[in-house]
């Protein structure tokens, strides 16, 4: 159908449609051309963040081309590009050859032929050298990345960066790693360095003889099986200390050579640095083989321990001490402790001098300071020490000098004699006590055939006589032996309750039960036994007694006490003479004392009255006769009660005997075991 064909309804209807897909194209095309002006402007925004960013890095960027026929040109160069190399843009874009004329002659080869290699391999390029700006050696470093075309066209992106102050200080840094090398060498000392965030090791060549390593970099992993196994884990712990707290370390420990498998011993320190964020960056440290030094401490060690163990088991006493004076203890043995009841440990704290007992301080002393000097001191003497506990310990002692770290020193050895001396102590107190009782003995026997022989003759000889009066009827000699016979008796009595009270003694099975007395009645109950006695002579007997005072003591054993002493008093009183029997309070002690006007004891013989081996019988007034034993009785049973007894006397004065007794009960004052 033709238009003059179509009504007119359809040819508006499809100038409306016509009309409609023209508008829509209208707004199309305005669309693309907004679309296209805003990618444009992205565009040139994007090229001048670019522009900005080159321009505020500090190395060079450019876009050269290296085209299929062998023709170069630069399509972009920065500013500080040109800056680096002293070329304009304008001279750059129009000639691309002017940069390789500023390459070293000596390197230009090298980055020619390297060029070549990337591009042929569409490789990246990376390539250090040197170069000659206005005249001046610099060094800089190009890095580029290629991009290929179909057409054989390369387009490289590089950067340049200038690194000549680097280079000069790499520079003095291998001159410092020779000289640090020389330093390795001399010290017998290897070095290391780790990247620690790169796992990235180097190491000197001193370090790789002495770990047998060839390679001069190794990873962690690498290292592991070098480090010895059993001290893996104080090495890992050095290290994880270095790193998280900074801290140096200081070990010594073992590694496996690489090459030959042979354990060394090394010593190793190390210590981290870290960046600006405070994370650890790098490592350094250094190892030493100390080997030689290991084998001979273990080798001295064991020295040492052979000596300690046959020390240790001697049964004598060593010591090992700095000076003559005794300042220092360097070593002691087990048998040291054993015997002054100290440890090693507070061995160490003491003065040896002051374990000597004070009275041969001055002389091992003199001895120390002479041995010293080189004078003559006797080989071995004895002396006398306190141990920890306070016993007292003999020992027989000698010593040397020697020398010890280089410094003189005294080696002392002991054999403890302190048993020996305890037996030879022991041998003289029973020997002393043999010659006691034999003392004793010899008294015993001497009281039976002599003192107790004379009142039973005295008894038997006045019977015969009284016998013969009765005869007679004559009642005046019949009271007259009567007496005497009673007098005889009562002191053939008192003698063998004597004998009888002393033996019990001395067996041990006399009693000892003391019990709170009243002192007085005690007193006038044995004092009513010597009345007819004291009769006989005129004496007078006056007592002085507290009424209340009371002691505490054993009532056989003061009997026996107060009946000898006063026996004594009447003994060797003179007719119408005078007893006193006093007693006094004096803190916790009585003091008792009974005293007579007679005829007195002369000092020599005041010394011995409580010996029994020296005792003798002395005669009273009227003849009578005494074996001397009441008084050792006296000493017995006023020391069992934990007093003390002693006399005082004047030739033709009197005597006056003293002992003491407690008020209470003491267990401690009392002879009781």
């Amino acid at each position: 159908m033709n238009n003059q064909d179509k009504t007119k309804e359809e040819l508006i209807k499809e100038l409306q449609n016509l009309k409609q897909t023209l508008d829509a194209l209208k707004i199309s095309f305005k669309e693309s051309i907004k679309e296209r002006k805003l990618t444009d402007e992205a565009l040139a925004k994007k090229v001048n963040h670019f522009d900005a960013l080159v321009a505020n890095i500090p190395v060079g960027v450019s876009v050269f081309w290296y085209r299929a026929d062998r023709n170069m040109e630069y399509e972009y160069v920065s500013d500080r590009w040109c800056e680096i190399h002293q070329i304009s843009r304008e001279e750059a874009l129009s000639d691309a050859t002017l940069v390789n004329n500023l390459i070293h002659k000596y390197d230009l080869e090298d980055f020619l032929l390297l060029n070549r290699k990337a591009a042929r391999d569409h490789k990246p390029f990376v390539w250090e050298g040197r170069f000659i700006i206005e005249g001046k050696l610099r060094w800089f470093s190009i890095e580029a990345v290629p991009q290929a075309f179909k057409n054989g066209d390369i387009r490289w992106y590089g950067v340049t960066k200038d690194i000549t102050e680097s280079k000069r200080t790499w520079e003095a840094g291998d001159k410092l790693k020779d000289i640090m090398a020389q330093a390795e060498d001399l010290a017998q000392l290897g070095s290391w360095e780790w990247d620690i965030q790169n796992d990235n090791w180097i190491m000197s060549e001193n370090w790789k003889k002495i770990h047998g390593v060839a390679d001069a970099k190794l990873t962690t992993h690498e290292l592991l099986p070098i480090a010895h196994p059993e001290d893996r884990p104080a090495i890992e712990d050095a290290f994880e200390g270095a790193i998280k707290n900074g801290k140096s370390y200081d070990i010594e420990h073992r590694i496996i050579r690489k090459d030959t498998g042979e354990i060394r011993h090394v010593s190793a320190k190390g210590l981290t640095t870290f960046d600006s964020e405070g994370k650890p960056k790098f490592m350094i440290g250094t190892v030493q083989d100390i080997t030689e030094r290991k084998r001979a401490e273990i080798a001295l060690r064991e020295s040492e321990e052979k000596f300690r163990t046959l020390a240790d088991t001697a049964k004598v006493v060593i010591d090992i001490v700095a000076d003559e004076k005794g300042a220092k203890r360097l070593y002691v043995n087990k048998e040291w402790t054993h015997v002054h009841g100290y440890s090693k440990e507070e061995a160490q704290n003491l003065k040896p001098i002051d374990l000597v007992a004070p009275e041969y301080r001055q002389q091992v002393l003199e001895n120390a300071a002479k041995r010293m000097q080189g004078k003559h001191v006797p080989s071995n003497y004895e002396i006398k020490t306190i141990s920890k506990s306070g016993e007292i310990k003999y020992l027989d002692f000698s010593s040397t000098v020697m020398n010890f770290d280089n410094h003189k020193a005294f080696l002392t050895t002991a054999i403890d004699i302190t048993k020996r001396k305890q037996t030879e102590e022991a041998l003289r107190e029973s020997e002393e006590k043999l010659l006691q009782l034999n003392a004793q003995k010899d008294k015993f026997f001497s009281i039976i055939s002599h003192d107790l022989r004379n009142p039973f003759s005295a008894i038997i000889g006045f019977s015969e006589l009284l016998a013969d009066q009765i005869k007679e009827n004559d009642y005046e000699s019949i009271d007259m032996y009567a007496k005497l016979i009673e007098q005889s008796s009562k002191q053939a009595l008192n003698l063998l309750m004597n004998l009888l009270e002393w033996s019990r003694a001395q067996t041990g099975r006399i009693e000892f039960n003391p019990e709170k007395l009243n002192l007085e009645d005690v007193i006038e109950e044995n004092q009513m036994h010597f009345s007819a006695i004291a009769e006989q002579k005129a004496i007078t007997i006056k007592k002085v007694i507290p009424y209340d005072l009371t002691v505490f003591a054993d009532r056989p054993m003061l009997s026996t006490v107060l009946r000898n002493l006063i026996s004594n008093a009447i003994k060797f009183s003179g007719n119408k003479g005078k007893i006193k029997i006093s007693a006094k309070k004096s803190c916790e002690e009585i003091i008792v004392s009974v005293s007579d006007n007679g005829v007195g004891i002369v000092p020599e013989r005041l010394e011995k009255l409580f010996r029994l081996d020296e005792s003798e019988s002395t005669q009273g007034t009227n003849n009578e006769k005494g074996t001397g034993l009441g008084l050792i009785l006296c000493k017995e049973f006023v020391e069992k009660h934990g007093g003390k007894i002693w006399a005082q006397s004047k030739p033709g004065k009197g005597t006056t005997f003293y002992f003491t007794l407690f008020c209470n009960y003491n267990y401690k004052n009392t002879g009781m075991s």
